[in-house]
């Protein structure tokens, strides 16, 4: 698995040497998930909010375009932006670029499901802090 893979959507979303730091999508999760389809709505629910996985990755999103976190123990600083319904990102963590990915992000009021690759990839669930 690539950097890219790992680290998708916030994710900075997880990463290195074929190590996927971020949580699989929570399957016996029961609540109804709904796809975020605008920054707006992104930016309200997630907007400057510290999110964890199950792995105690973290990840900020700022309404500015900035993201900060940490996963397996190494720092991640990026940018993000939002592009035609997904949530793009590219970042470097540890001090290695981990290129970009466009993820599809859904929300069911208290967790985040983002799968990697334009919602064709894998999926990692993410918790407010």
């Amino acid at each position: 698995m690539t950097i890219s893979h790992a680290v998708s959507g916030f994710m900075v979303a997880g990463f290195f040497a074929g190590t996927y730091f971020f949580g699989m999508a929570d399957k016996a999760h029961s609540q109804q998930f709904k796809r975020i389809t605008t920054e707006q709505e992104y930016l309200s629910a997630f907007g400057g909010k510290r999110l964890v996985n199950d792995q105690g990755g973290w990840v900020i999103s700022t309404q500015d375009g900035r993201i900060q976190g940490e996963f397996g123990g190494q720092k991640f600083v990026g940018r993000w932006k939002w592009d035609s319904g997904l949530y793009c990102r590219n970042g470097r963590l540890g001090g290695q670029e981990i290129g970009s990915d466009c993820s599809l992000i859904e929300f069911d009021g208290s967790v985040s499901r983002v799968t990697a690759e334009q919602g064709k990839g894998r999926s990692i669930t993410y918790r407010f802090d």
